[in-house]
């Protein structure tokens, strides 16, 4: 078996077509426009995401007579990795593209992320991994300023200036109570809408901190 590509079967694929190529950068390696067909390079020499006409593709497994549905959750995304978040989100947005969302830092995944649509609501994620963690709260440090401090002065490459001073922990916080202090500033939990939301953004979240060296040890 050898993996060809994620297709997405759209109804207008011009408008989808000129979305992909025209606004989001993406270089087409076919775009067959009598067929409604088009495929994306989305690395050197890799073909792996493509679009074509959901009108040419449903009379061949028995799905003319189906609408395509909507106003339904997501079950699929289209996710790219980018250099910076922020960046492009600052470029697609002077290009007119509409977000879901602000450029946010996803601590439980280890990056940070932002969301928006293409003209057919299928959801996309650009994502740049995040580097560096505090071992204690997971919050990201950046700079040598957000750095906590060891015993002699020097800068921790651990642990970050709210969590560690002098070489000492600056909290007697148990895990439970870690997880609890960083979701009070997290967005993502904070703007949640059901207790389910946050229930899981909080499984997440402890997944990662546990598996951090404080909480490891």
């Amino acid at each position: 078996m050898k993996f060809s590509n994620v297709r997405l079967l759209v109804k207008d694929y011009k408008k989808c077509f000129k979305f992909y190529n025209e606004k989001l950068g993406l270089e087409p390696a076919w775009n067959l426009e009598d067929a409604c067909y088009a495929s994306f390079k989305v690395a050197d020499g890799i073909e792996g995401f493509a679009l074509f006409s959901s009108d040419f593709m449903a009379p061949v497994v028995g799905n003319a007579d189906k609408a395509q549905p909507s106003g339904y959750r997501e079950k699929s995304m289209v996710s790219f990795e980018v250099e910076n978040v922020d960046d492009v989100y600052q470029s697609l947005l002077a290009k007119g593209v509409e977000f879901v969302n602000k450029p946010t830092d996803w601590l439980a995944a280890g990056m940070r992320t932002v969301y928006l649509r293409d003209p057919e609501e299928n959801l996309i994620e650009f994502f740049t991994p995040l580097k560096v963690f505090c071992q204690s709260c997971g919050m990201p440090i950046n700079e040598d300023k957000q750095k906590g401090t060891n015993e002699d002065g020097s800068l921790s490459n651990d642990y970050c200036s709210y969590c560690f001073k002098e070489g000492k922990f600056t909290n007697n916080f148990t895990l439970d109570e870690q997880v609890d202090m960083g979701l009070n500033y997290y967005p993502p939990y904070k703007n949640a809408k059901t207790q389910e939301e946050k229930d899981y953004i909080k499984q997440l979240s402890k997944e990662f901190i546990s598996n951090l060296k404080r909480w490891k040890s």
